[in-house]
This record gives C-alpha cells, structure tokens and sequence, in this order.
C-alpha cells in the first residue's frame, strides 16, 4: 500500500476537494453480495482513505473511510461541519471547573443543516427496506433544487472526516484587506503551527498511519492561502526532501495591465508570483489553474454545460471532474502508478516541473473525431489562440467505447508525442453522485444498469477526456508575471509600504521568472507576447 495525503486551502480549494472525495465515496460497493459477484473495485480505497468509525444514526459504530486530508479555511466557511467524527466532541463546552460565580452565557443559533443532509439522512434510514425509489428521490431532488440551497462545501459533503482534518482559521478583522498579503498567510500559518502542532501532531498523525508514505497531493487559492501553503510546504519539505508533491494552485486571476494602477489589486498579482516561483523549490509537478472568472467567454466546450460561473459549486465541479480523472492513475487497484513516477512522466523541463489540465466535461454521443480539438479545454490558460508544442502528456479516458476510443487513437497519432512521453489510462466513466449539481446536459447522463440497492442513491455517471500536459505555453504563464512585476519596478512602486518586501526582492522575483520562462520557450516560438508588446509601448 502506498498512501496519499491530501491538504486543501481556500473555499474553492474546498469546494473542489469536497466533489473530489463524493466521486471518490461513489466507488465503494455497499452491496455484499453484488460486490462479491462483480470484479474487484475501481480503486484501491486505502490510498486516500484511512479506517474510523461512523457515527451515523442507521450506521452507528460501524466502519466508516474517512479521507487522508487537512482542509484549511476561515471558520465561517466550514458551516454545519464539526471538527469531529465521534460525537460533540467538537463542540464548544463550558468551562466552570475555574469559576464558580455567576456566568452568564451567550451562544450564536446553530446554522441548520443543508436540505440535501436532510434528504440523504432520511434516504439512508430507507436503506433498511432497499426502496430503491427513495434513492431515485434523491437524486430527483438534487436536479430539482440546483445550487439555490448549497451555503458552504461542507452543505454536500457525502464523507465523513476525522478530528484532525478539520482546520478552522480565525477570519481576518472587516476592516483588514489580506487578498494578497504575503506576509500576512506566512504569520497566520507561523501562529497557528504554534497553537496547535499542525505540523507535529495532525500532519504527523497521518503520516505515522501510512505504511509507505508515497507523497502529498495539495489543492490551494492563492491569494488568500499562497503564502500560507508556502510556509506548510516548505517546512514539510525541509523534514521529508524526498517527499513527492504534486500542488495544484487556483491562480487569483488574469494578469492585466490595469492592475498596476491599484495597489490591492498589484499585490493580488505579485502574491501569485511569488507562489509560482517558489513552487519550483518543493513540488515535485505543479498544476496552475486560473480563475473560473476567466470563463466568461466561453465556447464551445461548455456546449452541454449549464454551469453558472459565479458559482463555486458549479465550476468546482468542473475542475474536481477533471483533477480526479487525470490522478485516478494513482488511486486504481491492482495497476496503480506511484506519484513520483507520476509527476515525472509529465514534468519537462524537470528543472521547472510544471503541466497544464485540459479536458472535455462531457462527451457528447457520438464522438467525432474533430470534437477532441474543438472541445478540448485548457483550464491552465486564460487564451486559446496560440499554437503550442506539447512535449509529454497523460490522458484519462471515462466511460469510452471500442469506437470510442479507435477515434481518440487516431486523433493521438497525430499530435506527435512520442509514445514514450505519452501515457493514456482507460477507465469506466465518471460517477454524478447526488451531491453533483445539475449542469451536465440531461442526455448525456448515464443511468447505472443496475442499481445498487444498499448505496445511498442511484449513481449516474457521464463520459469525459481528461489531459495533463507539458507544453510550451507554460513560457508565457511566467512571462506574463515578470513583465508585470518588471513594470512594478520600473513604475518605482513602495514595495516596502504595500507588500513589506525590498525592491531587490522584486527584481530578483522578476528574474526567476524569467528564467522559469526560458525554460518552458520552445525554439520556433514567435516572440509576439501580447503583454510585453504593451508594457514596452507604455515606457
């Protein structure tokens, strides 16, 4: 067995971690007897998972999976979730042993559980009498409400989670603006290590119950929680170097010229920049994503999707859709691939061990051989113009048939990756548990041929393509970054004032990213780069 720690920081780092671990509960077989009939399950459970006991009303003291993680986020967006498996341990209790005067006490009302809760609850006692129409209730009932009734992550968790997953930060005073404050998440991280022996007791914890720790897997924003996961890493990598850790930053936003003139918005982008120079230090791959706010315009690859991109439920299941295909790899039983070996199959250059995410979500019926260029998205640029080259990649097919996938061999064979910098897995495709908002095009749903009794609800599923890739593109992800930070300097902006750092930090910032472009700028690549074709216009 070789486990896999998971650490998730900022609300759509949870959002998307929270539709990660549903589709990974989807996979567990309920049913004994079906599972004792059918072949072995997708994925080995062990990996992301470790054993504890539910505390569920119809499941009480029973075994229970509860996720290998540590999430991270302010207090007020965990909601109804308690730090706590077994009970009410979580809970604020009274402390009298200390005082023995009056005590008058105040308490916030509680916040009432998510409808879907309540529906899944009742959906579970139902389990006793197998009506498998109370499970077909729920999913009903999911397309029904949509997102109108989901207030945080936690409101569709379909997992439970041990004590020490759950991190509630102390939020920022309202008159504080910490978007983008370096200093700040590296004094948050430094105190609250403190208090608490993050390092020395959670993470500990669950390193100590691995039997062959093989890495870390990290989910983060970057402008509220960069430079908080910046110090995490960095001291986890100074205890463990020869940890593998594959990072997936959500970048802030598109870097764009206006930025420069508001000081909050600049340091938003140079915090960004700094995460991404800094990630070369400790991750063995780096995954960038930008902001679903860069989705405004969209094309054709939202053809069969109705997610609304002001929604984090939405577009965070997009991106969990995908994160979860493209490292199903590492989780698959009997055929799992390591995670350094993982990384490294996608990491070129691997002095700069970056790739981007791509996919299609979902694929409509039936294929054609052009719909894997025109609805192939790249969820690690904010443009789409530019030709590339592509010098490694990994694809995950879901749900594909023979036909199916005769015409993804013919498409493969004609972007000339060679085969030993390609790797492909074929996989059954990719389960819609209830907790999935309605965003998939109604036929394009695949009902299951046969439903399983004992789970908690009839599982549909879809089909998708998920891609991670090693590209030239990446030069111009840094370069857009060092140009901007270059203008900064050239602009004489007080670094000192607004970001606490010396402008020989800044320069030296720009440089590294420079040479991080360097590395990624293909031979033949036209130096046409449209944001540093302004900032020279404006000197």
């Amino acid at each position: 067995m070789k486990e896999i720690i998971y650490i998730q920081a900022g609300p759509l780092a949870n959002y998307t971690g929270q539709h990660f671990w549903n589709t990974q509960e989807a996979y567990f077989t309920y049913d004994e007897e079906e599972s004792a009939s059918k072949e072995e399950p997708l994925t080995d459970h062990d990996v992301s998972f470790r054993e504890g006991l539910s505390p569920s009303a119809s499941a009480k003291g029973e075994p229970t999976y509860c996720p290998r993680l540590l999430a991270f986020d302010w207090k007020g967006n965990f909601g109804t979730l308690r730090a706590d498996l077994y009970g009410d341990a979580g809970e604020d209790k009274t402390v009298t042993s200390l005082w023995n005067g009056d005590v008058v006490e105040f308490r916030q009302d509680p916040i009432p559980r998510s409808q879907y809760h309540k529906e899944l609850e009742n959906e579970s006692m139902d389990h006793v009498d197998n009506d498998v129409n109370s499970s077909t209730h729920v999913e009903g009932k999911r397309q029904e409400n949509g997102s109108s009734d989901i207030r945080f992550w936690a409101d569709y968790s379909r997992v439970y989670y041990h004590p020490r997953s759950l991190h509630k930060l102390p939020e920022p005073a309202e008159w504080q603006d910490t978007a983008g404050d370096w200093n700040y998440g590296q004094d948050l991280f430094t105190q609250y290590d403190q208090d608490n022996a993050l390092i020395d007791d959670s993470l500990r914890h669950f390193m100590e119950e691995c039997d062959a720790l093989q890495g870390i897997h990290v989910m983060n924003d970057t402008s509220c929680f960069g430079s908080f996961t910046d110090s995490m890493l960095t001291m986890l990598k100074d205890d463990h170097p020869k940890l593998s850790c594959i990072v997936v930053p959500f970048l802030s936003g598109e870097v764009k010229m206006d930025a420069l003139e508001s000081d909050a918005a600049m340091r938003v982008v140079i915090n960004d920049a700094l995460y991404l120079r800094n990630l070369r230090s400790y991750s063995t791959l780096s995954v960038p994503i930008q902001s679903p706010s860069t989705w405004a315009n969209v094309g054709a690859w939202m053809s069969d999707l109705t997610a609304d991109v002001s929604k984090l439920y939405h577009t965070s299941a997009v991106l969990s859709s995908h994160i979860e295909s493209v490292t199903l790899p590492l989780r698959m039983k009997g055929g799992a691939i390591d995670l350094r070996d993982f990384c490294n199959s996608v990491a070129y250059p691997t002095n700069v061990p970056f790739a981007h995410l791509s996919g299609i979500l979902p694929l409509s019926n039936p294929i054609a051989e052009s719909m894997f260029d025109e609805r192939m998205h790249d969820f690690s640029r904010t443009t789409t113009h530019e030709t590339s080259a592509v010098y490694a990649r990994r694809d995950t097919t879901r749900g594909f048939s023979r036909a199916d996938r005769q015409l993804y061999d013919a498409w493969q064979e004609k972007s000339g990756i060679p085969f030993a910098l390609y790797d492909i897995t074929h996989a059954p495709a990719l389960p819609l548990p209830t907790s999935f908002p309605p965003i998939i095009n109604p036929s394009l749903r695949i009902p299951p041929a046969t439903p399983d009794k004992k789970a908690r609800a009839t599982t549909y599923s879809t089909r998708c393509l998920s891609s991670l890739y090693a590209t030239s593109v990446t030069s111009r992800l840094f370069s857009s970054y060092a140009s901007f930070v270059e203008d900064c300097v050239k602009r004489k902006k007080q670094f000192k004032e607004i970001l606490g750092m010396e402008v020989d930090e800044i320069k030296e910032l720009a440089s590294e990213l420079w040479m991080m472009h360097d590395a990624y700028h293909g031979e033949d690549e036209i130096e046409d780069e449209e944001f540093q074709d302004v900032s020279d216009e404006e000197d």
